[in-house]
């Protein structure tokens, strides 16, 4: 049976791997994402490509600082 993850919860996990791992974040999902790949749970993988994915928009986003108002 596959499972789908939905964006919020991809957003979720993102946060959480960013706020437990810091600076370490993307490394963490893609050490994750070779253990899956070795495994052959490639369908893991492809949900912790996603996370990695929102993990580096986090980081981007906490980079360039909050949005402007206008």
């Amino acid at each position: 049976m596959t499972m789908e993850l939905d964006e919020s919860t991809l957003w979720a996990v993102a946060q959480k791997v960013l706020n437990s791992h810091g600076s370490d974040a993307k490394a963490y999902a893609d050490s994750q994402i070779k253990q899956l790949e070795a495994a052959s749970d490639f369908t893991s993988a492809t949900a912790w490509k996603s996370v990695a994915d929102r993990i580096d928009l986090l980081i981007g986003q906490s980079r360039r600082g909050p949005a402007a108002k206008h």
